[in-house]
């Protein structure tokens, strides 16, 4: 083989290893027109996911719903929750999981004394009263070990739940990885899922529409536009508005990422910073 053909083919394998990473960003680079409906919804969620550093101050004027990763640890969790006043996401890995050599998460032995410690806590704080919404993972089709594993979590979770009052009329809630099986999503009373290459194509797209045709009667979705990579969010918000079975639109994400797992700054410094502000505004006003 010469080296012409030899370089050829180093160019053609080049080549077709990014249109086959980056294709779909291509083929979805336009927003979709969604109408802004005549009439606007009450019940509405608006918020970020996850809270770092300043955030709660930075977004209180245009948020009516807090998430919580413990990204700074229970303590400032908890201040963080008082301090925004508002309803509150809160994801409990921390207390609940273990990964052992860098395997996939699984059940901590005692999860349930965790848990039950750290929802001690934060009553003492004065933070349970509001917290409406639970989750044991981000992603949990990505993160973690099996179904079985999610279903055990979940299961301590609401054990350990029905001994604080303040959580008597909690609801669990995953978000997904758009390119695996939605696991033990039925085990959820509100269920969304993340796919920044489409864009706001995502709301018309076969995924969406699978998911909201085999939801049960009890649960109801999360939209998750990447406003840091770029989107949108008026068609998120226009479709939340016009769609009932939209629960939230939960923004990824306000937060300057510090652990370089993001690759790009976060709304909070982004040139879609105004239109993510606005956006809140239109439902929480």
């Amino acid at each position: 083989m010469t080296p012409v053909y030899i370089l050829i083919i180093g160019v053609i394998l080049i080549v077709g290893n990014y249109i086959s990473k980056h294709w779909r960003k291509w083929w979805y680079r336009n927003d979709i027109n969604v109408p802004a409906p005549a009439t606007k919804r009450t019940d509405l969620y608006y918020g970020y996911f996850g809270c770092l550093f300043d955030q709660v101050a930075e977004t209180r004027d245009h948020v009516n719903l807090l998430n919580e990763a413990q990204f700074e640890g229970p303590e400032r969790a908890a201040r963080n929750i008082v301090a925004a006043g508002v309803d509150c996401m809160l994801c409990l890995t921390p207390q609940l999981l273990q990964r052992i050599n860098g395997a996939q998460n699984t059940v901590r032995a005692d999860a349930q004394a965790s848990l039950f410690g750290f929802f001690r806590f934060l009553s003492d704080a004065g933070a349970l009263k509001h917290v409406k919404f639970l989750t044991p993972v981000d992603e949990p089709n990505n993160n973690m070990e099996s179904v079985e594993e999610l279903s055990k979590a979940v299961v301590v979770i609401k054990a350990v739940a029905k001994f604080f009052p303040e959580l008597d009329d909690v609801k669990l809630y995953a978000i997904y990885a758009a390119d695996k099986d939605f696991m033990g999503k039925e085990m959820f009373d509100l269920v969304g899922f993340d796919d920044y290459d489409m864009k706001s194509n995502v709301l018309v797209g076969k995924g969406y529409k699978d998911l909201k045709a085999t939801l049960r009667p009890h649960q109801r979705t999360i939209l998750v536009p990447g406003g840091c990579y770029g989107q949108d969010p008026t068609p998120f918000v226009n479709f939340a508005q016009a769609n009932q079975e939209v629960a939230m639109v939960l923004p990824f994400l306000w937060l300057d990422d510090q652990w370089g797992t993001v690759g790009v700054p976060g709304i909070r410094s982004g040139s879609l910073r105004s239109a993510y502000v606005n956006a809140g505004k239109s439902i929480i006003n």
